[in-house]
């Protein structure tokens, strides 16, 4: 079993394609003062583009602007999308509702 405080002083990297539970359990580790050291959006439920963009923001929010977040690609090595289940169809809409929150949303 890990207590808190051994996961405090451990390098925390988080690799996420950024559905609202994923900016969620982000926010919940800033909140308990663990704070990752590399955060990295994969394609899946937004783009890697709105995906970078989020996390900035609620980084930015939480206080934590300096954390690093590096854009994945967009598409696997052989050039497929990775087939994510949110490629389905309501991976789609699931994507477009998520871009409306995140424009529309009240921080940085």
């Amino acid at each position: 079993m890990v207590n808190g405080d051994s996961v405090k002083d451990s390098v925390l990297i988080v690799d996420t394609d950024v559905g609202f539970d994923d900016l969620f359990g982000i926010a919940l580790l800033i909140s308990h003062g663990v704070k990752p050291a590399l955060i990295t959006t994969v394609h899946g439920m937004a783009s890697t583009k709105m995906a970078a963009s989020s996390v900035r923001r609620l980084l930015a929010h939480c206080g934590q602007p300096t954390v690093a977040v590096v854009q994945g690609a967009e598409r696997g090595l052989d050039g497929s999308k990775g087939g994510s289940i949110a490629d389905q169809e309501w991976g789609a809409d699931y994507r477009k509702q998520f871009e409306r929150f995140m424009h529309s949303a009240a921080f940085p």
